[in-house]
């Protein structure tokens, strides 16, 4: 309000100034039409001998009619005539024009301007009066003044009329600023509640404001802020029992590595020695050593898949064409129940070429073993797309489909739903993708199939 106050009597000295010029200028030219009908009237020409023995009789005339003190020089800064009394004359009342004054004059043809001291305010006018030739034959000076006090009480006056506006302006504003800070602290204090019911339940759920004001842009950055956190704990948690399982993987891998070398060198090594009589015996005996190296031959390969999840060597990488290998490994499966479309070739990535072979050996094994029945083949789909930032592979069968409950489990280490296995297989897959910043997705309808989409982004 004091802001307000100042402005206003700031702005009002300045628009005073510029009101009482106005004025000047107004009394100047109204002036000076009278002295120019004066002399129409009298029928006499304007010349600097007629204004003096014309207009010393009307000097005083004029300054009745106008309220107003002025004087008239010859071109040459001489006082001819003057209706300001002896005793009325400022300090500074001139009887000459100041040189300065008159080669102004000579460019301008009228100048004033303004004297501000600690009485009052003077602004003195100086003008030509012109002949009906429009040559210059004296000159108009009118000495305008007004005091400070003048001003202030103009001002006073002013405010004194702004002042009931003032009043009520103040009394809206404290109503509104009560209403907007009740409304503000019942908002906040709502979302302090809410707040404070998530961090006792430990819950991550979004809070609801259904107003789109300052408020509600809080609670969409908390909101955002509440779900990048909800994720980095996800993404902590995930990384915890990764770093679990490979610690594990790798005790796993020593314990059981030790003793197949030496065991499966012991059966050979008696397969090769011993020489039963009996045709019978022999075959037994030769079964029995086949079993045994086929599961030893099995806990290695998990050994194996233990120890690769462990590890997770680094990715030499080397540019592959994705689609020429994707149809190379599809060769080696050799079934025709496998399809392979791409809208395009020669489709390159910079990628670890092992690795994006296990990738998809193992998408296409879990699919050839999601058989609804045992005799009936799986059909399985590859399609290969590109686009300018990504490359996308998805695989598609119509097996048995995976249930809801198996599919929030799908990439967890040692998660299996077959009878034998590692349960490592997607965990790796899922972990090499990510190397590549890329993305696994799989979706699944029980008895319907299961599509697995890999996104990864273009590196070439």
């Amino acid at each position: 309000m004091v802001a307000i106050i100042t402005v206003t009597i700031v702005y009002f000295n300045q628009a005073n100034k510029v009101n009482h010029k106005q004025r000047l200028q107004q009394k100047e030219r109204a002036i000076m039409q009278d002295i120019h009908n004066v002399f129409i009237d009298n029928s006499l020409s304007i010349n600097q001998k007629n204004l003096v023995r014309v207009l010393k009789r009307k000097i005083y005339e004029l300054k009745t009619v106008h309220k107003t003190d002025f004087s008239i020089y010859s071109m040459e800064g001489e006082l001819l005539l003057t209706n300001i009394p002896k005793k009325d004359r400022r300090p500074d009342f001139k009887t000459q024009v100041p040189t300065g004054t008159l080669k102004a004059l000579e460019n301008s043809k009228s100048i004033s301007y303004i004297d501000d001291d600690k009485d009052d305010i003077y602004i003195p006018t100086f003008s030509y009066i012109y002949s009906k030739i429009g040559a210059p034959v004296g000159i108009l000076h009118i000495p305008y003044a007004y005091t400070h006090k003048e001003v202030d009480d103009d001002i006073r006056s002013f405010l004194l009329y702004l002042s009931p506006w003032f009043i009520i302006l103040i009394i809206f504003s404290i109503v509104i600023a009560y209403v907007l800070s009740q409304y503000i602290s019942k908002s906040l204090k709502s979302l302090g509640e809410d707040m404070a019911e998530n961090y006792t339940a430990h819950s991550f759920a979004p809070i609801t404001y259904k107003y789109n004001d300052e408020i509600g842009n809080l609670v969409n950055t908390y909101n955002k802020v509440q779900q990048e956190l909800a994720k980095s704990i996800e993404l902590l948690s995930e990384q915890k029992k990764e770093e679990a399982w490979q610690e594990m993987a790798k005790q796993v891998a020593h314990e059981i590595k030790n003793p197949l070398t030496p065991m499966r060198l012991k059966i050979q090594s008696f397969m090769m020695s011993y020489n039963p009589t009996e045709d019978q015996d022999r075959e037994k005996l030769k079964e029995l050593g086949n079993t045994i190296i086929t599961q030893i031959d099995t806990i290695k390969e998990i050994a194996d898949n233990f120890s690769s999840f462990a590890k997770m060597p680094e990715q030499r990488r080397e540019v592959v064409d994705i689609v020429e290998e994707v149809k190379n490994i599809v060769d080696i499966f050799g079934n025709k129940s496998i399809t392979t479309e791409s809208h395009q070739e020669g489709i390159e990535l910079l990628l670890n070429k092992p690795s994006f072979h296990r990738i998809i050996t193992n998408l296409l094994k879990n699919a050839k073993q999601a058989k609804k029945k045992e005799d009936q083949e799986v059909e399985i789909w590859i399609n290969i797309y590109q686009t300018p930032k990504e490359v996308e592979i998805s695989i598609r069968d119509d097996g048995k489909g995976i249930s809801k409950d198996h599919l929030e489990k799908i990439f967890e280490p040692k998660f299996t739903t077959k009878s034998s296995g590692s349960g490592l297989g997607l965990a790796m897959v899922k972990r090499i993708i990510e190397i590549y910043d890329g993305q696994i997705q799989i979706i699944s309808d029980e008895n319907m199939g299961t599509k697995v989409t890999i996104i990864l982004p273009k590196n070439v």
